[in-house]
C-alpha cells in the first residue's frame, strides 16, 4: 500500500518536471524576453505557481524517507504539505479570478462576486484541510508518509469538505467562462475567444475529474491510501494553469482585430488599453468590436 502512494507521488513529480522542461522555451519567449518581459500581477502569479509547485514538493518527498519515530519532524512535514496545498490553490484561484474579471471587462458585479467566491473557497479549504485531528496516534509506522496517512483517516470529512469547496469554485469559474465566450459576438477576436473556451473546458474537465477522484479516494479507499490523490490534484492544477497562461501569450494570436475601435480586456495585468493596438503590459488582449457589441 505504501509503495502505491510512493509511485503516485513520483509519477506526479515526474509529470511536473517533464512539463516544465517541455514548456520552458515558451516561458522564456513569452514571459522573460522581448516586449513580453515586463512584470505585473499576472506574471508574478505565473512564476509563483510555476516555481512553487516545482520546488515546493522537494521537502514533501522527505516524508517517504524520514524516520517516523521522530514525530516532530513528521508533524512538521505534514503541516508543510498542508500549507503548500493551500498556498498553491490560492495562487491558482487568483489567476482564475483575473481571467474572469478581464473577460467580463472588470465589471463591478463580477469582480465582487468572484472575489467573494474566492475568499469563501479559501476559508472553506483552510478550515477543513487545516483542521487538525486531536486524536493521539500511537501506532508504529514505516515512514512519515504512513504517519500522515494514518492521521488522514481521522480527518476524512474535513478533507472532503475542503476539496468540495475547490470543485465548486472551479465549476462556477467554468460556467462564467463558457457563458461569456458563447454570448460574445463572433468576428473580431474569435480565435482568442475559441482558445479561452477550449482551455477553460480542458482545464475544468481534467481538474474536476481529478478532484472528484480525490474525493472518492478519501471516502472509499483503504485508510493508508486515502491521501494519495492530493499531490496529483495539485500538480495537474498547476500544470493546467501554466498552460492557460502560456496560451494567452501565444504569438500566433498577435494582432487579432487590432484595426477596430475596441474595448480592450487585459487578461493578465488589469490595465485597460485606451487606443488600438496591443497593450504595453501584456501581449494577448481581447478586442471587442464596439459596433458588434451594440447590435
Amino acid at each position: 500500500m505504501q509503495s502505491a502512494n510512493w509511485m503516485i507521488f513520483v509519477a506526479s513529480l515526474a509529470l511536473l518536471v517533464y512539463d516544465y522542461f517541455l514548456t520552458l522555451g515558451f516561458e522564456i519567449e513569452r514571459f522573460w524576453i522581448g516586449r513580453f518581459g515586463r512584470f505585473h500581477y499576472g506574471s508574478l502569479l505565473f512564476f509563483a505557481n510555476r516555481y512553487l509547485s516545482l520546488l515546493g514538493y522537494i521537502p514533501v518527498a522527505l516524508e517517504f524517507f524520514m524516520d517516523p519515530r521522530v514525530s516532530c519532524q513528521c508533524k512538521f512535514l505534514r503541516a508543510y504539505n498542508t500549507f503548500l496545498v493551500i498556498v498553491l490553490q490560492i495562487i491558482i484561484a487568483c489567476m482564475m479570478l483575473m481571467r474572469i474579471c478581464a473577460l467580463y471587462e472588470r465589471r463591478a458585479w463580477i469582480l465582487v462576486f468572484s472575489v467573494i467566491l474566492g475568499i469563501c473557497e479559501v476559508i472553506i479549504a483552510a478550515v477543513f484541510i487545516v483542521n487538525p485531528s486531536r486524536r493521539e496516534i500511537s501506532e508504529v509506522f514505516l515512514s512519515c508518509d504512513s504517519f500522515a496517512q494514518n492521521a488522514i483517516q481521522y480527518q476524512t470529512h474535513y478533507l472532503v469538505g475542503g476539496w468540495a469547496g475547490v470543485f465548486v469554485f472551479d465549476a462556477v469559474m467554468f460556467v462564467l467562462t463558457l457563458y461569456k465566450t458563447v454570448t460574445l459576438p463572433k468576428g473580431s477576436g474569435v480565435g482568442l475567444l475559441t482558445m479561452i473556451m477550449r482551455d477553460g473546458t480542458v482545464y475544468f474537465g481534467i481538474v474536476a475529474t481529478l478532484n472528484l477522484t480525490n474525493i472518492l479516494v478519501l471516502v472509499l479507499a483503504n485508510p493508508v491510501n486515502r491521501g494519495s490523490m492530493g499531490t496529483p490534484m495539485n500538480v495537474m492544477s498547476s500544470i493546467m494553469m501554466t498552460r492557460l497562461m502560456l496560451n494567452l501569450r501565444d504569438p500566433e494570436l498577435n494582432g487579432v482585430a487590432q484595426d477596430f475601435k475596441t474595448t480592450t480586456l487585459n487578461i493578465s495585468g488589469f490595465h485597460r488599453q485606451t487606443n488600438s493596438g496591443m497593450s504595453d503590459c501584456y501581449s494577448m488582449d481581447i478586442h471587442l468590436n464596439e459596433h458588434d457589441r451594440n447590435v
